[in-house]
């Protein structure tokens, strides 16, 4: 929408020009563009707490005779292929704190609305 060179008073103006109802869909946009971007870091930042955690095994694809270098690339490969419900479910059985997964699930909960339902309902 905006070129690379887009100076503060270029947006001032164009900002200016918007009507209230075309100023608060872009509000809404940039919102839900943070929100979207924030859980994407979160899960990342997930993804490597638990790559970095002796306690969280993934039994599937480390044997006990896999060297261990040649286990956490393996360990960290697993962990960015699962989805989030994955990853929780996997913290689930390495008894972590039952309101830091009821939490995790809530994050997931708000993360699955915006991804798979808010814009089929017109929003």
């Amino acid at each position: 929408m905006f070129g690379p060179n887009l100076t503060n008073d270029q947006l001032r103006n164009i900002v200016d020009e918007m009507s209230d109802l075309d100023f608060a869909r872009r509000v809404y946009c940039q919102e839900m563009a943070g929100s979207y971007i924030a859980v994407g870091l979160f899960e990342d930042v997930l993804i490597s707490a638990m790559h970095m955690c002796d306690r969280v095994k993934l039994k599937q694809i480390l044997g006990d005779d896999i060297d261990r270098w040649t286990q956490s690339p393996a360990k960290k490969t697993q962990l960015q292929g699962s989805t989030l419900g994955s990853l929780i479910k996997i913290l689930e059985g390495h008894a972590i704190a039952e309101a830091d997964i009821r939490y995790l699930k809530w994050i997931k909960d708000k993360r699955d609305y915006f991804v798979h339902r808010l814009f089929h309902e017109g929003a």
